[in-house]
């Protein structure tokens, strides 16, 4: 229904302005709200819809919600449903008796009962046998179901009056404001379910008085026939969409699932840092993740029985020792520190690379790192440092006027941001920050990403300390050497590079459900290598019909790249359930060549289709 309310109407008397905008309402604080207002929320969405004006014709344009009014109440449409309601469990409820798109285009209609936006007069409406008509209905249209939720009842007294959802809800997602989508936390122990959702039942409902908040999240409530139930949210007054008035104690409850601490994701432990990734997450700002890369160098150097070069090695012993490492690195953020130029001064432990919605990203390596020798190092290159809240920062000149050693300087991130003194184990070590790419000459926008990154640091605004709807999954990889972890799983475009009729033999035989995460990690077990898929879905009953299919899929798969068998690159240790996610762990063949499988590569060139879900 939320994404629906990004459609704008105005009518005078009792049809009132639809907020569908990126920031708050502007209706003043504890202002009145006409009786039979149809819909009233705060933030939902970016306006898409032309606003009604005043001319000297007065007629207007008005373009609708989707709505429909009956027995006084004024329910919205719900488009985010992805289950249906079976035929024998929609009895009749009603008929739309008149369409208001199109026919009304005066200042001053009042809605009234029987009316729709957009349905067709004589349109049947349902209700939905297990819940109140009073807070669901459901029409046919187009050859499909459109849910209808109650928005304004002028007799609603309590939560239960406009949401009817006691013994129904299975979790709470609480998702961002800005899509309504990104699921930011969840709350899934079923006695803390329970009582929230009591305490919304219970709720007072004053539905003619608005108040204006800025700390604005979606609460989404997943339900056992499989629908759900989103409504805004504000953090700051209480408010549940629409009008009903939360309890502090359920208030602190949603903060709290937004900010756990001490624990972080499903860590239970009572430091931050304790996870095998954490040391680096902590440096991570919290926010729309596409994916993220992370590379353990130290343990990945100790399994392949190399150390890692000194920066009084030779560059022929430094360039060997990258070239051998870099079949398993996958962090690309990391290639500037294990350069020639680092050597000297960062002893190197690991790395880790996230990508943002918005195309920024934040690259991370720690290490023992030697902060005077990385000043003297700078010189010839014309940086500047400068303090921000405690950190140093260290930014270049455009154009560097010296390159002591030719062709190093395009490689050098325009901005170092520098964390001492991070807890890494029984280790005390160093973070470098940088953002973007090693080309990036744009200095005062890498500042700024740095200068954000160091601010969330220090407010403990980052992966490690917010449980996001990935963090979780990244708190349950343990310990491995590279892991590639994304939250965008679609394979369409390289599946069309495939012929239909070819699909089944790169696929693999069965349905896989879709999933909303994934990650793809390497380890070494003893002299084994070792590849794990993980496959993040919403509920442990998904994740085990799973099972059987992913077991075909990595036995029976092609890679998409050279269209080998899998089953000739590595054969199936073990594919198992592990509460929502799905685990399949594969042991590398040896090559003719030699070699196993380049991991790196794999990932980056979506070498991987036997993971699509049909």
């Amino acid at each position: 229904m939320l994404n629906k309310l990004i459609g704008l109407a105005i009518m005078l008397g009792t049809l009132v302005t639809l907020f569908g905008c990126a920031t708050p309402s502007v209706t003043p604080t504890n202002s009145t709200v006409p009786e039979a207002t149809p819909a009233m929320t705060t933030v939902v969405a970016p306006p898409t819809s032309i606003v009604p004006t005043r001319s000297q014709n007065p007629k207007v344009f008005i373009s609708w919600v989707d709505f429909i009014k009956f027995n006084d109440i004024i329910y919205l449409s719900e488009t985010n449903q992805n289950s249906s309601i079976p035929a024998e469990d929609l009895p009749e409820y009603a008929k739309v008796q008149f369409k208001t798109a199109s026919v009304v285009n005066e200042l001053g209609y009042k809605i009234k009962n029987g009316d729709a936006a957009f349905l067709e007069i004589g349109t049947p409406i349902y209700s939905i046998r297990d819940y109140s008509p009073q807070f669901r209905l459901v029409a046919l249209a187009g050859g499909r179901q459109i849910f209808y939720e109650a928005d304004t009842n002028p007799n609603a007294k309590v939560g239960a009056d406009l949401l009817d959802l006691e013994g129904k809800v299975v979790y709470i997602s609480i998702n961002s404001r800005n899509d309504g989508t990104t699921e930011l936390a969840a709350i899934r122990d079923a006695k803390q379910v329970s009582d929230l959702t009591q305490m919304i039942l219970d709720a007072p409902v004053d539905q003619t008085v608005r108040q204006n908040g800025s700390d604005q999240y979606f609460l989404v409530f997943h339900l056992e026939d499989g629908t759900s139930v989103r409504r805004s949210f504000l953090l700051d007054t209480g408010e549940l969409q629409r009008g009903i008035f939360l309890p502090d104690a359920f208030v602190q409850d949603i903060r709290s699932a937004l900010t756990p601490s001490p624990s972080i994701g499903t860590q239970t432990s009572t430091d931050a840092t304790a996870g095998p990734l954490s040391w680096l997450l902590q440096a991570a700002p919290a926010g729309d993740i596409v994916y993220l890369t992370y590379d353990d160098i130290e343990a990945l150097s100790a399994s392949q029985n190399q150390a890692i070069p000194s920066g009084a090695a030779s560059l022929e012993e430094k360039t060997k020792w990258w070239t051998t490492f870099q079949n398993y690195v996958v962090a690309s953020g990391a290639y500037y520190t294990v350069t020639d130029i680092f050597f000297d001064i960062v002893n190197l432990k690991g790395a880790l690379t996230v990508w943002y919605q918005d195309q920024s990203s934040i690259n991370i390596s720690g290490g023992q790192l030697d902060l005077a020798a990385l000043r003297e190092m700078l010189k010839p290159y014309q940086y500047t440092e400068e303090n921000y809240l405690g950190y140093p920062i260290f930014s270049r000149a455009q154009q560097p006027a010296v390159d002591t050693q030719p062709g190093w300087s395009k490689w050098l991130p325009p901005t170092f941001g520098i964390i001492e003194g991070v807890k890494n184990g029984g280790d005390t070590v160093s973070l470098i920050l940088t953002a973007s790419n090693s080309g990036d000459n744009d200095v005062s926008k890498a500042r700024s990403t740095i200068q954000s990154a160091l601010k969330a640091y220090q407010d403990k605004k980052t992966l490690a300390y917010q449980s996001t709807a990935i963090t979780p999954l990244i708190n349950s990889l343990g310990r491995v050497g590279s892991a590639f972890i994304s939250q965008g799983t679609s394979l369409q475009a390289e599946l069309e590079s495939i012929k239909p009729e070819d699909r089944p033999s790169y696929i693999g035989t069965g349905k896989l459900d879709p999933y909303s995460q994934l990650a793809i990690t390497f380890r070494k077990d003893g002299n084994d290598s070792i590849l794990e898929f993980i496959l993040g879905y919403d509920t442990d009953a998904i994740a085990q019909s799973n099972v059987t299919t992913l077991e075909k899929r990595l036995s029976e798969g092609r890679r998409s790249f050279t269209g080998q068998p899998v089953s000739e690159i590595w054969s199936v240790k073990e594919v198992k359930a592990n509460g929502s996610f799905l685990h399949g762990a594969v042991k590398l063949i040896e090559q003719p060549d030699g070699k196993t499988l380049n991991f790196a590569n794999m990932i980056f060139l979506k070498d991987y289709p036997f993971l699509s879900p049909n």
